[in-house]
């Protein structure tokens, strides 16, 4: 990093400091990401394996593609997927309010890593539920914030996982599916066996406003599994 784009950055970053002094928490979560040997692409080759076993064949929808990291890694033909970003990456060139507007497809497979921001990703997750078919998955990427930077909206660095961490306390609350969150890859939440008559439980006049402290105090209570943990989940 350039020297005068490093001094930008502190002096965004003590602005940011003074003006939210009552959201910022020195802990921090103990993880290390690199140290486990599991990532989003592992698990939705998984979720995808699943599936075609079950039933021979597999579509997959991805949200927010970026540069393809993911959607390039996953296994299956073109014709079996879709990507929707409005910048860069996938196939499909438009928000991905407007690609559910539109939509008239199901899928088994759908990966969510669009902006990251709570009520964003709460639509995202919604819509995806309408459109999924039964015995298909739904993943969800950033659950697992470390700190109140990589929290904190709007972004202030190149790791950021935003708030969408109050979508899996939603998803935790949730009836008629199943969820749980490995612990890999900056938390890659993981629905399935999603019922007919599945509620979303829509929590926001509770946590709208929550910020990193409330994470921490909400985290020990969320269905967190370990990564090895993350495969046994979607096979079984």
């Amino acid at each position: 990093m350039g020297i005068v784009k490093l001094l930008k950055k502190k002096i965004y970053e003590k602005n940011i400091q003074s003006k939210y002094s009552e959201y910022i928490v020195e802990r921090k979560i103990d993880l290390d990401w690199s140290s486990i040997n599991c990532n989003r692409i592992a698990l939705i080759n998984t979720a995808i394996t699943r599936v075609i076993k079950l039933k021979n064949n597999c579509k997959y929808l991805e949200i927010g593609c970026d540069k393809n990291q993911t959607y390039d890694s996953i296994a299956l033909n073109s014709k079996d997927k879709t990507g929707v970003d409005p910048a860069a990456g996938g196939n499909t060139r438009t928000t991905s309010d407007k690609f559910f507007e539109g939509n008239n497809n199901k899928f088994d497979v759908i990966f969510i890593d669009g902006l990251h921001e709570y009520f964003q990703c709460q639509k995202d997750i919604i819509n995806s539920l309408s459109c999924l078919n039964p015995g298909g998955f739904i993943l969800i990427h950033d659950m697992i914030p470390l700190d109140w930077r990589s929290e904190f909206i709007p972004r202030m660095q190149d790791t950021w996982n935003g708030d969408v961490w109050k979508t899996a306390y939603e998803l935790s609350k949730s009836n008629n599916l199943e969820f749980s969150i490995v612990e890999a890859d900056n938390g890659v939440g993981i629905i399935k066996n999603v019922l007919s008559n599945y509620e979303y439980s829509n929590l926001s006049n509770e946590i709208k406003d929550f910020k990193f402290k409330e994470f921490l105090d909400i985290y020990k209570s969320l269905p967190i599994i370990k990564a090895d943990k993350g495969f046994d989940f979607i096979l079984s």
